[in-house]
């Protein structure tokens, strides 16, 4: 259980690195993604952030290599998390 603990707690790092990342070096997919706040709460703001985080598809705009790599890294914990949970 703490393994499970400790890849969450990696994975909002990797969450709060990417956002870094993205508002420095690219303001058009920051605007569109972000709009300009890694939390809001603002109708449709939090659905369309998980929706870029966890939906490779969503993935194309992203130049940065060291991006793409934590935006993948977060999505392998994330489908660890989900087998763990669903499957046992």
């Amino acid at each position: 259980m703490p393994i499970l603990l400790f890849l969450c707690f990696f994975s909002v790092l990797l969450q709060f690195y990417v956002y870094l990342r993205i508002t420095k070096h690219d303001k058009t997919l920051s605007d569109e993604v972000f709009n300009g706040a890694w939390f809001k709460q603002e109708e449709g703001h939090a659905k369309r952030v998980l929706l870029f985080y966890y939906n490779p598809l969503s993935w194309n705009n992203v130049k940065q290599k060291d991006v793409i790599l934590a935006l993948i890294i977060n999505f392998g914990i994330f489908i660890y998390i989900l087998s763990f949970v669903f499957i046992g």
